[in-house]
Parts: structure tokens; C-alpha cells; sequence
């Protein structure tokens, strides 16, 4: 079986797109049909090449503390779309931090 060293431009790109959503390394090597190996190698050229932090699906379990008109509100938002309030708390969060959207969030300027 030869092997298949070289990634394409497509491939290079995906692959940067995948790591930016935050895609763990076996995800990524099942959609570019490549080896976990091959993948971590390259994932981490690309990491230096663009200063990309490293990353992955890691999760940690956070307990807030949640009142009054903010917690109606999840609720509320929550319930209209079938989801849990920790399921729409973490996606909130997640789309937050993915997207650096704390100073638009909470108000202040850059």
C-alpha cells in the first residue's frame, strides 16, 4: 500500500477548518481519510505555521449560579427549542468563546 504523504490544498484547509471548530484528531483523520498519526504531525505544522492554539474536544463540568430574569429567560429560550437549560447555557458559552464574542456579550469596547 503506497502511502499517501502529501496533503492537498483542499485537504490542508479542511483540515485547518476542522482544528479551528475544535474537531478531536480522530474526527479529522476519518473525514481526510488519513492515519491519526499523519493528521497529529500535520495539525501540528499547521498549529506553528499559523499560531493556531492547540485544541481539541476537551470539557470540563462548570457550576454557575444563575437568578432571577436571566434564568426565566433560559427557560424560556431553552423550552422554545426543545433543549435543556444546560444544554442551551453550554451552547451559548461555547458559541461565545468559539466565536470571541465577550465584548460584544457583555458591552464593553475592545
Amino acid at each position: 500500500m503506497a502511502r499517501r504523504d502529501c496533503y492537498t490544498q483542499t485537504d490542508t484547509l479542511r483540515l485547518v477548518e476542522m482544528m479551528r471548530d475544535g474537531q478531536s484528531t480522530r474526527a479529522i483523520a476519518e473525514a481526510l481519510r488519513r492515519s491519526e498519526h499523519s493528521v497529529r504531525v500535520k495539525a501540528s505544522r499547521m498549529r506553528r505555521v499559523l499560531n493556531l492554539p492547540r485544541g481539541g474536544t476537551r470539557s470540563y463540568k462548570l457550576t454557575i449560579t444563575i437568578g432571577g430574569m436571566a434564568l426565566q429567560a433560559l427557560h424560556l429560550h431553552a423550552e422554545a427549542r426543545g433543549k435543556s437549560v444546560a444544554g442551551l447555557a453550554t451552547e451559548l458559552l461555547t458559541v461565545i468563546a468559539k466565536d470571541d464574542l465577550f465584548n460584544a456579550v457583555l458591552g464593553e469596547d475592545a
